[in-house]
């Protein structure tokens, strides 16, 4: 997603970050430049629910389930820690949007492009349905694995039940 967001798409950068079972944003996918995007995701590893993060768009969206975006990053007050890097990059809009599984929020999927006002209502229902298909993907991946596994229980189940009346029938004979 990250590799056709920034090839085909032309964002400055696109990344995905997970909460992990500490409840800690770990970046897994990452497309774009690396050492400014350093400076602007310098929080790439990161406890969301720390109050110190609350007024980061990130946090605002894993905390709401909301997608936040903003269409003009370098003049932003909230967003001045990262005015320099993003004048640098050429950054000018930003858009942060929430991967659900099951109902909850799991992660982000974040881009960052080079145009002022990018973030119309049509480019955002676009990345809302992409992000949406990503969440049901990863649904019914959990849905597939857990059914194998209930397989394998099954089976194992079978041949336990299977040994054992062997075992009884055999003590009768």
């Amino acid at each position: 997603m990250c590799t056709i967001a920034t090839e085909i798409g032309q964002f400055k950068m696109a990344w995905i970050g997970m909460i992990d079972e500490n409840d800690v944003l770990k970046m897994v996918s990452f497309r774009g430049d690396e050492e400014g995007a350093a400076k602007i995701l310098q929080m790439s590893e990161f406890h969301y629910k720390d109050p110190q993060f609350k007024h980061i768009p990130t946090v605002k969206v894993l905390q709401t389930g909301k997608y936040e975006f903003n269409n003009n990053v370098q003049e932003t007050p909230s967003l001045i820690k990262w005015r320099e890097e993003f004048v640098k990059q050429r950054i000018f809009a930003s858009i942060s949007l929430p991967i659900f599984k099951f109902g909850k929020v799991i992660g982000i999927l974040g881009f960052h492009a080079t145009i002022k006002d990018f973030f119309d209502p049509q480019e955002i229902e676009l990345l809302e349905e992409a992000v949406g298909d990503i969440s049901f993907a990863l649904e019914i991946f959990e849905k597939t694995k857990k059914h194998k596994e209930m397989e394998e229980l099954v089976e194992m189940n079978e041949k336990r039940f299977r040994k054992i009346t062997e075992k009884n029938y055999d003590m009768k004979i």
